[in-house]
């Protein structure tokens, strides 16, 4: 059969012929998961994904453990992984201001629409922050 000839020969693929690429989403795997999905949505696409992340780690213990001659890059280790770090902190305090200022609009919204729900929240949270 002459492949060449099929009209869409872009529509049929073999199996592991297309972009096998995929994003990994932490929270499908566990619905325990810790953390904040967003926060680390945001540091894999915007500072080091998974990879880098564990190569700046691998190489700083290497730096360390003073076998530096199996190292393959000029840059200091210990640099790249406190700029990672210094990365993924700047976004913790970013979405940490976001999750503020959300919940001071929510709060407001619900005091506006429900004064009676609005002190019934203010006063469960009270009680439980006295029991803390």
């Amino acid at each position: 059969m002459n492949f060449t000839s099929i009209p869409f020969p872009n529509v049929i693929r073999m199996p592991w012929s297309g972009n096998i690429v995929q994003d990994i989403h932490p929270e499908l795997f566990s619905q325990d998961y810790c953390g904040s999905v967003e926060i680390e949505k945001e540091v894999i696409t915007e500072v080091a994904g998974y990879g880098r992340q564990l190569g700046a780690l691998i190489e700083a213990v290497l730096a360390l453990s003073g076998r530096t001659e199996e190292l393959e890059t000029d840059r200091d280790p210990l640099d790249r992984l406190q700029d990672i770090h210094r990365k993924v902190e700047a976004i913790k305090a970013q979405k940490r201001d976001d999750l503020q200022g959300h919940a001071a609009r929510a709060l407001e919204a619900l005091r506006h629409a429900d004064a009676e729900a609005y002190a019934e929240f203010l006063d469960r949270a009270a009680k439980e922050n006295a029991a803390r």
